[in-house]
């Protein structure tokens, strides 16, 4: 009986396990022991009894399809492992624990998801606050929210709402540069006026602060060339002065030389214009300083009409020549 069992049990794969009907004893293996048996009060003497062959170890048992896919579903431990499992075996033995693991698993994953879903809300809340107050980056954020339904409801049009106050308050802050002074602000308003974003499309009003912005580039531009000129001007008067003073400092010495070392030393030191020294040593670039007041003089022919200027650099430059030489000759003497 014992050994039947267990071969019904491999032959079905352990799908069917036989049920041993009597005493414990029966289901082990056994043999008669040799000897005599009563019967009916006598003695018989009973035939030699050779005892039974103990039974060869039992084959190893393959594991099933069942078991073997259940073991790798176990391992990967997703909700998707064991639908897979069901699929396959929708009655088999761990078909409830299946089950089970699958709503357990579902069960997690809606609380995270109304967890997510809840801090969206209240993150969404609180943008939208500080939106309507003029923030402009929670503006943006409202606007993506809208577009993807993020804590709230997907909503284009509330989208484009957010869109067109961002686009509004850009123009208010490019209008107050503009009044500023900011002729890039001009420009950038201008081009809103015509594509009427973040104001009301208004082509004329666009020309308006385009013809601003070129006006105050050309002030801007009389304005540099004004100050170059000026600047050409006062390096033209030092050049003057300069070459003016190397010359005089030059009679200095021919007057000086008729008279010795002395003479020369005698009036450098006597004369109110007194140099020092080695400010005489530039004495060796006064061809060069000459070649310059040629050049000056030769463009200030060229302009008759400020020659009787009192302030004008020819003016100023003779008068302080001749004080000059009145002054050396005075001290030459």
């Amino acid at each position: 009986m014992t050994r039947a069992s267990e071969e019904v049990e491999q032959g079905s794969e352990r799908r069917q396990t036989p049920y041993i009907n009597g005493p414990a004893t029966l289901q082990k293996n056994f043999h008669f022991a040799p000897g005599s048996v009563a019967v009916a009060g006598a003695e018989l003497e009973s035939e030699p009894f050779e005892a039974a062959e103990p039974p060869s170890s039992p084959a190893p048992v393959r594991e099933d399809a069942e078991t073997f896919l259940w073991n790798e579903v176990q391992k990967g431990n997703t909700a998707e492992d064991y639908d897979a499992y069901l699929a396959q075996f929708p009655k088999g033995r761990y078909a409830a624990l299946a089950k089970r693991r699958i709503k357990n698993f579902r069960e997690a994953t809606a609380a995270e998801t109304r967890a997510k879903l809840k801090k969206e809300a209240d993150e969404a809340r609180s943008t939208l606050s500080a939106a309507e107050a003029g923030d402009v980056d929670a503006m943006e954020k409202m606007t993506r929210y809208y577009d993807e339904g993020i804590g709230v409801a997907k909503d284009p049009a509330k989208a484009a709402k957010w869109r067109s106050k961002i686009e509004a308050v850009a123009a208010q802050k490019q209008l107050q540069a503009a009044n500023g002074g900011s002729v890039e602000a001009m420009l950038q308003i201008a081009a809103r006026y015509d594509a009427g974003l973040g104001v009301e499309k208004d082509p004329a009003l666009a020309q308006t602060w385009r013809n601003k912005a070129e006006a105050v580039k050309s002030a801007r531009l009389t304005e540099e060339n004004s100050r170059a000129t000026e600047e050409r001007a006062r390096r033209k008067e030092s050049q003057i002065k300069s070459v003016v003073m190397f010359k005089d400092t030059k009679g200095w010495f021919e007057a000086g030389a008729k008279d010795g070392a002395s003479g020369v030393i005698s009036a450098i030191v006597l004369s109110p214009l007194f140099v020092p020294f080695s400010f005489l040593a530039d004495l060796s670039a006064l061809p060069g300083q000459s070649t310059d007041l040629n050049k000056i003089n030769s463009e200030a022919a060229l302009r008759p009409s400020t020659w009787g200027k009192p302030d004008s650099m020819i003016a100023r430059a003779t008068e302080g020549r001749a004080t000059r030489n009145t002054l050396t000759v005075a001290a030459a003497r």
